[in-house]
């Protein structure tokens, strides 16, 4: 939804320069924040790419712990193994 600026609504943003203007409601003190289109757009692909970023980060922990995982059970058979050909070599002793 689009909306036009009362004339005092743009003397404030023609006063602000550059800032953001916030603007409270009056019916529950929500504050707002109006910006330049080109800053939102700016901001709002910086939030897409932090959270794709955490995507990948929290993908790449599951991987982790997967591999780590796999390697504890493997280190877990290969123990296995050896233990039983110990006690195989052990039984054959007379």
């Amino acid at each position: 939804m689009t909306f036009q600026l009362t004339e005092s609504q743009q003397q404030v943003v023609d006063s602000r320069g550059e800032t953001h203007v916030r603007a409270i409601d009056a019916r529950n003190n929500a504050v707002y924040v109006l910006m330049p289109e080109t800053d939102f757009l700016r901001l709002q692909e910086m939030l897409e790419e932090e959270a794709q970023h955490a995507a990948i980060y929290e993908m790449a922990k599951r991987n982790a712990l997967a591999k780590t995982l796999e390697e504890k059970r493997q280190q877990k058979v290969i123990a296995k193994v050896a233990l039983q050909n110990a006690i195989e070599l052990t039984n054959k002793v007379p």
